[in-house]
């Protein structure tokens, strides 16, 4: 009987959902379930029921102590082939090897400092030879997974591809399409942490495919924001709103919040990027939000850590510290080594803005340490330029041009814009102060170029028309909606009317019948019949009324339907196409074009500045050249003349 409850509650822990695809626990919370599996394992007596145990239990001590975990499951597996040495070819057998491959996979995986890094791609090679011998094709193809995953974490990223297309030559095999969009996406991610973003945009591209065409619509969706994620990276801003705003109707359609909330965060990083911190803080608050209402703790940690950035953009240093502070909560209590770093950078970024040197230089020692393991690139590329900060402001310059020259160095084989931008302009001032005024000036006019890429008024132009194409299509809906429920009433108000006559015209056949066979009633029948008829006059009189009514709405409703529609037209044409040029000797720059379209608007200097993210300064010079090209003395004949011109050319037309 006692071998038979063991057996049972092995038998359950065993088809449970492993500890890591769970809620998020506590170290309290699983205590009970480690002393329990500690119990059945001392009076377990079969081999493979205390080699399954023990894998429950390095699962169950993974979450929150690696160390013990990895003894765990280092006994665990001596135990597995020292008893697959002792038992006969059979079921048992069998068993001990998926049980063989499977602890090779966890201590593969867990990553640990107290595992050589030859025996971890030893514990990989076994995974993938033992799930080969029992014919289990998915932990096979896993294993290969992980193990080009782990060569890319150690720098061997030349030998980390081949694994991966075994593992994806296995999936396409045996039609494990799931599988396959998992290996696609998992090598994208790779490429794409170490700075090959073209690769990985190809990668990603064909997970997408896989994933739609199986009918993982809200992770495929998901995936297109990773898409929008390389457009931003490189620059491409228009493409990067595309994909964001394109994500958000998605998942809006499906009712998807988290989808909806990822979308939100990538749009405040789309505006950040843009230096729209009022639309950043509107998205990532909305992500915020929804994050909080699902009890999602990683993506309310990057919530956190966007807010921390926006705030300190802002100049709130404080307040951007709080935020920050937040988020590492929610990772230290994980272990998220590489979030950890992601923010602690940004940490040490509002340290340095403070002035609070002796903190900065804390926080990036420790992140000194971390890069060394996380080998990630555009990581250490930040670490780097911000340690550059630290002792260009402590004066020590020759070291934070090393530092610059590290930056410098990772991102030869990155494309990162916003990366390249920061070492660039730290590598000027860093020059400048060393009296290297030619160097500094080289320096300057290359940050200043990335800059423009990154701010150029087009792309920020061109994501606010996505944004209203977006909020047009679902003023469209709503109105297309009214429209059909007040044609529905019009109608029900129509067949009313006609019962109303109906009624009317078999009373009148009845008066009629009555003047035949009573001459005497005539004259009081009349009188009730002329009275009946005016009334019955006046309410159709008032249906109708109603009616006519009900159509001047509609009227309204689809003027109001063109008038949105012509605001958008408005919106995404509002530059003039440079025709007024064949008017004049001298023509007009592009950028005077735009400053004398702000003019015919009637806005003032400051709104113009604003409006083309220029100095007023900068404004009053473009005006000059245009009063002078135009042959005019003020802005009222600028405008004028340039009114005067486009009537020219639309007679012409």
């Amino acid at each position: 009987m006692k071998k038979t409850i063991v057996l049972l509650l092995c038998l359950g822990a065993l088809w449970r959902p492993s500890l890591q695809a769970q809620a998020i626990e506590t170290p309290d919370s699983l205590q009970y379930e480690i002393d329990s599996l500690q119990q059945l394992l001392a009076v377990a007596q079969h081999d493979t029921t205390r080699g399954w145990l023990s894998y429950e239990l390095t699962h169950a001590h993974a979450l929150f102590n690696q160390k013990k975990a990895s003894a765990i499951a280092q006994e665990c597996y001596a135990f597995a082939s020292e008893a697959l040495r002792r038992h006969p070819p059979g079921p048992v057998t069998v068993s001990l090897q998926r049980l063989k491959g499977r602890m090779s996979r966890f201590l593969g995986n867990i990553y640990s400092p107290y595992i050589p890094k030859d025996s971890l791609i030893g514990y990989f090679e076994s995974c993938i030879a033992y799930s080969d011998s029992v014919g289990n094709t998915k932990d096979q193809s896993n294993c290969l997974r992980d193990l080009g995953k782990y060569m890319f974490l150690i720098g061997q990223k030349e030998k980390a591809p081949p694994y991966y297309e075994r593992a994806m030559q296995l999936e396409r095999e045996t039609g494990d399409s799931m599988g396959l969009s998992i290996s696609l996406m998992s090598l994208a991610d790779q490429w794409r942490r170490h700075g090959q973003e073209d690769k990985a945009e190809e990668y990603f591209r064909q997970s997408i495919d896989i994933k739609f065409a199986i009918g993982d619509t809200k992770k495929a969706n998901m995936l297109q924001n990773e898409l929008g994620s390389i457009c931003l990276k490189d620059g491409r801003y228009v493409e990067a709103a595309a994909y964001y705003f394109k994500t958000l109707e998605l998942a809006d359609s499906l009712g998807d919040e988290f989808g909806a909330s990822y979308s939100y965060h990538c749009l405040a990083r789309l505006y950040h990027r843009q230096e729209d911190y009022d639309k950043a803080l509107k998205m990532s608050k909305r992500a915020m939000s929804i994050h909080k209402a699902l009890n999602n703790p990683f993506p309310l940690s990057a919530s956190y850590s966007m807010l921390g950035l926006l705030y300190g953009e802002m100049g709130q240093h404080d307040k951007s510290l709080v935020y920050y502070d937040s988020s590492l909560q929610i990772h230290t209590m994980h272990g998220a080594t590489e979030q950890m770093a992601y923010v602690k950078v940004n940490k040490s970024a509002a340290y340095l803005r403070l002035g609070q040197l002796e903190n900065a230089r804390m926080v990036l020692e420790d992140l000194v340490r971390i890069v060394k393991t996380i080998k990630n690139p555009s990581v250490a590329v930040d670490v780097y330029i911000n340690l550059g900060e630290l002792y260009f402001l402590q004066g020590r310059y020759q070291q934070a041009l090393a530092e610059a020259k590290r930056a410098r160095d990772i991102l030869q084989s990155s494309s990162s814009i916003s990366s390249s931008r920061k070492v660039e302009r730290l590598s000027s001032r860093i020059h400048e102060k060393l009296n290297n005024w030619s160097t500094a000036l080289t320096h300057y006019k290359t940050y200043v170029a990335l800059d423009d890429s990154i701010t150029n008024i087009k792309a920020q132009r061109m994501a606010i028309n996505q944004e209203a194409d977006y909020k047009m299509k679902r003023l469209q809906d709503s109105t297309r909606f009214a429209f059909v429920i007040k044609e529905k009433e019009i109608l029900a108000q129509e067949a009313q009317i006609e019962n109303l006559y109906q009624r009317q015209k078999i009373k009148n056949g009845t008066i009629v019948g009555l003047l035949l066979i009573s001459v005497l009633l005539l004259s009081s029948i009349f009188l009730w019949i002329k009275s009946y008829q005016k009334e019955q006059q006046l309410k159709a009189s008032a249906l109708e009324q109603n009616i006519n009514l009900q159509m001047k709405e509609i009227d309204h409703l689809q003027a109001s339907l063109k008038s949105h529609l012509e605001e958008r037209t408005v919106l995404t044409s509002n530059i003039l196409d440079g025709s007024i040029n064949q008017y004049l000797s001298d023509p007009l720059t592009k950028r005077e074009l735009e400053v004398l379209e702000e003019l015919t608007k009637g806005n003032n200097n400051n709104a113009i500045a604003k409006n083309l993210f220029v100095s007023v300064n900068t404004v009053r010079t473009h005006l000059g050249k245009i009063y002078e090209k135009l042959g005019v003395d003020n802005r009222l004949q600028a405008v004028n003349k340039a009114s005067n011109i486009q009537r020219e050319l639309r007679t012409k037309a």
